[in-house]
């Protein structure tokens, strides 16, 4: 029975697509933006000749003296995807673009009598989802678990398999299992450098894009207003969010949440999944909920609109003991040592 193994046909896939960007050629986007610049605005003010800028909070340093920043250099990590970087730009900036005459609809409480801006607004969902650093250190997790995973099957259940494939490109019969073993972690060389180089991660968080946006398109969306308050924004602000009576959690899977949320500036927040298309306004008491969830989650950072005095807020927050037991989203993983130097991973201020 002549047998493809999957695992092969599989690599050489993801191989084909690698030199297809890897022959774009163009300089890599070093400081790129896991918040997208747009976004951010709507949560600045603009200061003159400084540009627009927002309150940028240090959760890991709450007492430091906290200061406004340009959204220039805020929600940004060097090199956060490090392979073919500039045609990814491309794919977020084609829905980045769209989102001012989206959110002017928004703004105007027309929004649902334009269904090409609600498809703006739900692509600009799974944008944030797909390229963030939970999805970063997600990806990271299940890669280091799938490649133990690989390994192990190939030298249990597709031993004969294995050893069929060695003969045929070495001639030679699989003399101990300690060659079968090298040839195994040789087959996988070529998947564990891809990983490394950030090859994997390109394709991947992409591919996360399609499939998050096709599944937010495919329901509808709901806009939350407060009726009091201001929404602020975290360095990883799309969160998949999941209530069980008065329990709310946030950032398991897409398919076991009941909706995915994403502040869309200080006085609307985003939620795809919805069961209903509308605009609706809150208590106080679910916009400091929300806010929480965005402290919660965040790798580092909350921004703030300048003179909202939701600094407070946060202190408070962290003072009634916010983010003490939480497991912190780990910093990108570097680059392997052979590639350019890695620079510092965290959220820019």
């Amino acid at each position: 029975m002549n047998e493809q193994p999957n695992w092969r046909s599989a690599a050489e896939r993801t191989q084909t697509r690698i030199e297809t960007l890897r022959a774009d050629g163009r300089a890599p986007v070093v400081n790129q933006h896991v918040v997208s610049r747009v976004l951010l605005k709507r949560f600045a003010a603009h200061a003159g000749s400084a540009g627009h800028q927002v309150y940028s909070f240090d959760l890991d340093r709450p007492t430091n003296r906290h200061r406004t920043r340009s959204i220039k250099t805020c929600g940004t990590v060097p090199d956060f995807v490090p392979f073919a970087s500039a045609s990814l730009e491309e794919v977020w900036s084609r829905v980045e673009n769209l989102l001012p005459a989206a959110a002017d609809a928004v703004e105007r409480g027309d929004i649902f009598e334009h269904e090409e801006y609600v498809l703006v607004l739900k692509d600009f969902i799974a944008l944030h989802w797909a390229r963030s650093l939970h999805y970063r250190a997600l990806h990271d997790q299940i890669f280091a678990a799938l490649y133990e995973r690989q390994r192990t099957k190939l030298l249990t259940v597709h031993a004969d398999l294995l050893r069929a494939d060695y003969l045929k490109h070495s001639g030679e019969h699989v003399a101990d299992p300690q060659t079968l073993a090298m040839w195994a972690e040789d087959l996988m060389r070529t998947v564990r450098d891809d990983e490394l180089s950030g090859y994997n991660l390109r394709i991947g968080i992409e591919e996360m894009f399609h499939k998050t946006r096709a599944a937010i398109r495919e329901s509808c969306l709901e806009i939350l207003i407060p009726a009091s308050g201001q929404f602020l924004i975290g360095d990883t602000p799309a969160l998949t969010v999941r209530r069980d009576g008065s329990t709310l959690t946030y950032c398991m899977a897409l398919g076991d949440s009941n909706a995915i949320v994403l502040p869309l500036g200080p006085h609307h927040l985003l939620v795809g999944r919805s069961p209903h298309d509308v605009l609706a306004p809150i208590p106080t008491t679910m916009v400091n909920e929300l806010n929480g969830l965005q402290i919660e989650a965040a790798r580092s950072r909350v921004y703030l609109h300048p003179g909202s005095g939701l600094e407070r807020f946060v202190l408070a927050h962290l003072a009634a003991g916010g983010r003490a037991g939480r497991t912190p989203v780990p910093p990108p993983r570097r680059p392997a040592a052979d590639t350019p130097a890695a620079r510092p991973s965290d959220p820019a201020p």
